[in-house]
């Protein structure tokens, strides 16, 4: 009879046998290639957005300023007195006009002074000239010595030149003081209406030349307005005209998160830092829009100078209030009604343009798209996409 635990020993030798040498009493398990998951971690959220339809514009971009008219607004600081103000409400008047004087110290007694001394030697000239022709005259009834003559000429020629000298001082000096007195006058730089005078400065600056009138209080105060009487206006420099950026920050497109809840509301990036401080070249009496308050108007550009411009009405809005800040766009290149998707969902793939989507089983998936302008933070898609596909946003 066989030992049992011989063949029990036996039997447990072979098992192990066979696994050691990787005999197939078990079968051998089946491996495959893998990829990695493009769908994202649990709990990971990004947003939607989608494809919409609409305008892709390039354009240079010109700040401004609305008014009513051409106005000439005069605001002065609490701490100027005014001696002054020249002008009424309703008066006409034209540039360079004095419209205020403020208080000057004593500039005004030095013209005064001048003046009077600039009289006084022309008086003295004239004087010294008369008295010589009398000599003269006198000596040749009497005597008609020609060296006394002579002397009499040249002493007289000596008083009027230095008379001259001293005339020439006083007009430099009386040039200056009224040089320095235009600082303390402030004139109109436009023809037109005075529309705005401040009656209570107004009254108490009407009295003497020499009493000066301030007013207390934290700000500028508004003393006289002036205005042209022309079209409402945006007024702006072609100077710091800057070109519209492509790039952006986020999107505003979307609200549904793919793998969870959340969704990511974007700001939008134009102008400012790329391209700008480009002098622009607009063309007198060319149609361009300008934007105010999310609003597009119709406006035509007219110089005022070479580097100011003016985009001019020819209606006048009823939405807007002066000092109301836009910006006119001047087109640089521009897509009509075509699908777009903001620029910050575009991604590169090698040379590709790609966009990614979420598939049915909430994976994210890559799209190739042709894109076509990219403008003012939005990608032109010529192909790739439809009109409402869902698309994720980085």
């Amino acid at each position: 009879m066989r030992n049992p635990r011989v063949i029990a020993g036996v039997t447990g030798l072979a098992l192990v046998c066979c696994f050691a040498s990787g005999c197939s009493i078990l079968p051998e398990e089946e491996t495959f290639e893998t990829t990695a998951l493009v769908k994202e971690y649990e709990g990971t959220e990004f947003s939607m957005t989608n494809v919409r339809r609409g305008d892709v514009c390039e354009y240079n971009k010109v700040v401004c300023k609305y008014s009513e008219s051409n106005i000439q607004d005069i605001e002065l600081e609490p701490w100027i007195p005014i001696k002054k103000i020249h002008v009424k409400k309703g008066q006409k008047v034209k540039s360079g006009d004095v419209l205020i004087t403020v208080v000057a110290g004593d500039i005004d007694e030095k013209i005064a002074e001048y003046e009077y001394q600039i009289k006084m030697k022309e008086t003295q000239i004239s004087q010294a000239r008369h008295l010589c022709e009398l000599e003269v005259k006198r000596q040749k009834e009497l005597m008609d010595d020609k060296v006394a003559i002579r002397a009499i000429e040249e002493r007289y020629d000596a008083d009027i030149s230095n008379l001259t000298a001293e005339l020439e001082v006083q007009k430099t000096g009386l040039e200056q003081a009224l040089e320095e007195r235009e600082d303390f006058e402030i004139k109109a730089t436009i023809d037109g209406t005075v529309t705005y005078v401040d009656n209570h400065i107004a009254k108490n600056s009407s009295g003497s030349e020499g009493e000066a009138f301030g007013f207390m209080n934290k700000e500028k105060k508004k003393v006289v307005s002036i205005s042209d009487g022309s079209m409402p206006r945006f007024t702006g420099s072609i100077d710091t005209a800057g070109t519209v950026s492509t790039e952006t920050t986020g999107t505003t497109a979307g609200t549904e998160a793919a793998g969870g809840t959340a969704s990511a509301e974007g700001t939008e990036t134009v102008a400012g830092s790329k391209g700008a401080n480009n002098k622009i070249e607009l063309e007198e009496g060319q149609e361009i829009n300008v934007v105010c308050n999310n609003k597009e108007y119709k406006t035509r550009v007219q110089y005022m100078n070479s580097s100011t411009v003016a985009f001019v009405f020819d209606y006048v809005p009823d939405d807007l209030e002066t000092g109301a800040s836009g910006y006119a766009k001047d087109i640089v290149d521009e897509r009509k009604d075509v699908l777009y998707l903001p620029k910050s969902a575009i991604s590169k793939m090698g040379d590709k343009d790609i966009v990614y989507c979420e598939d049915s089983s909430g994976f994210k998936v890559p799209v190739e798209v042709e894109v076509g302008l990219v403008a003012d933070g939005k990608a032109e898609i010529v192909s790739g996409l439809n009109e409402g596909d869902a698309v994720i946003v980085r």
